[in-house]
């Protein structure tokens, strides 16, 4: 379900990017490159930490015992 939403956040924070990109004196092919890997990395950062979130509240509920 959140590999679903990924693409969504990544645009969402390249949007974000280019929101605060959009005083500076840079090129537009510039600025959409940032905003692109900053949206990219945002998004498989906040995927990441889901991810890992999603194992420490299954391992909570459920520990393992051997």
């Amino acid at each position: 379900m959140t590999l679903l939403r990924s693409p969504i956040l990544a645009v969402l924070i390249a949007v974000g990017i280019w929101w605060l990109l959009r005083r500076t004196k840079l090129s537009q092919v510039t600025k959409l490159l940032i905003a692109g890997f900053g949206g990219v990395v945002g998004a498989g950062l906040l995927y990441y930490g889901l991810l890992i979130l999603s194992i420490y509240a299954f391992q909570w509920n459920d520990p393992i015992t051997w």
